[in-house]
């Protein structure tokens, strides 16, 4: 019959250490891809969210150039008013 304690020292403890090396090193490897799948991720949304960001940009700047043009042609449409009413005037004035 073999003593328990012989047993438990000569093959569960090497055993017990081999198997914590490897639970060490899978759980080393575990964190590595999770950093490098964290660090892929993030890389992979900021670059949807600056491309997105950047069209929407891009839109509203020419959204804003329109608006400035419209401005100017109502500005321009604004200080012509004043003479065509006075031609206007005179028109009738005349008539």
């Amino acid at each position: 019959m073999i003593n328990r304690g012989a047993m438990k020292v000569n093959i569960l403890k090497p055993l017990n250490k081999e198997f914590n090396a490897l639970n060490t090193l899978e759980s080393r490897r575990f964190v590595i891809l999770q950093k490098k799948l964290g660090k892929a991720i993030r890389k992979t949304v900021g670059k949807s969210v600056q491309r997105n960001l950047q069209t929407k940009v891009e839109k509203n700047v020419v959204d804003i150039f329109e608006l400035v043009e419209l401005t100017r042609e109502i500005v321009r449409l604004m200080d012509l008013a004043p003479a065509y009413a006075k031609a206007a005037a005179k028109g009738e004035k005349e008539s």
